[in-house]
């Protein structure tokens, strides 16, 4: 089953969020490399890995429920 689209702005309004909590790693020049969320629900972690280095484009997922990722509430 494929999970249903998310629109732009919650997308955007997420990568916000995290980076200001700090849910971020791997900083470049101007952006993180790696940004992770966790979901109103609290089940489903997210990660958003930056595609050209540099760009501000990000490519994201959900993780599998077994991946944890350290310091993240």
């Amino acid at each position: 089953m494929e999970d249903p689209p998310l629109g732009v702005d919650l997308l955007e309004a997420w990568l916000r969020q995290a980076v200001e909590a700090g849910h971020a790693g791997g900083w470049g020049e101007k952006y993180p490399r790696k940004v992770w969320y966790r979901d109103q629900d609290g089940e489903t972690i997210y990660e958003a890995r930056e595609g050209s280095p540099g760009s501000g484009e990000y490519h994201g997922y959900p993780l599998q429920p077994q991946q944890e990722v350290q310091g993240l509430p």
